[in-house]
């Protein structure tokens, strides 16, 4: 078996074309990086037509993992994060008073705008052999579980404007609880 997760920020044609060409298992995801739901629609049934004629090859499969759940700080007065892929207020704030990151909890209960446009591409019909991997249930609780402020990396790139509420930290528990679905996937 040989198998490739690729981290990739949008579709890119040349990527996936190289990686059914590599792998007989693929795992993958777009959905962060992509703000506009239109394009990202398009892009997943375009990407799904050639993951879909690859997994339903004996011994291939594909698993396109949903998108993480992202938890900026928002400035409402419950302090729930965004409902959005958003850098929150982060960006906007006046760096000279405020100084920490500060990941919090989202209220979104699965309305993930990534995640819908992937579940309603699915539920087409049209790609019966790519496989959803579960991932935004497990990380949506997780909000202290992120890198958070940037500046505390020993290089301290992008100081000013860096806040990961994106990026998960390593826990043996989340992981093995993902590399399980995973698992559960390829010997079904």
């Amino acid at each position: 078996m040989r198998m490739l997760f690729a981290r990739a920020i949008n579709y890119q044609p040349e990527d996936l074309a190289a990686a059914l060409q590599t792998a007989n298992v693929i795992v993958l995801n777009w959905g962060l990086h992509y703000h506009n739901m239109t394009q990202y629609h398009l892009d997943l049934h375009t990407a799904f037509e050639q993951l879909n004629r690859h997994a339903s090859v004996r011994g291939n499969t594909v698993l396109f993992m949903e998108t993480g759940a992202q938890h900026f700080r928002q400035d409402d007065r419950r302090g729930f994060g965004r409902l959005r892929a958003s850098a929150g207020s982060w960006e906007m704030r006046d760096p000279s008073t405020d100084k920490h990151c500060a990941c919090s909890p989202i209220e979104d209960f699965g309305v993930n705008r990534q995640n819908g446009v992937l579940h309603s591409v699915l539920a087409t019909g049209l790609y019966p052999s790519v496989q959803v991997l579960p991932f935004y249930e497990l990380t949506r609780p997780r909000w202290r579980w992120h890198f958070g402020n940037c500046t505390h990396r020993p290089s301290g790139w992008n100081k000013d404007t860096c806040c990961d509420c994106s990026h998960f930290c390593f826990s043996p528990a989340m992981w093995r609880a993902h590399l399980a679905q995973v698992m559960s996937r390829l010997v079904a």
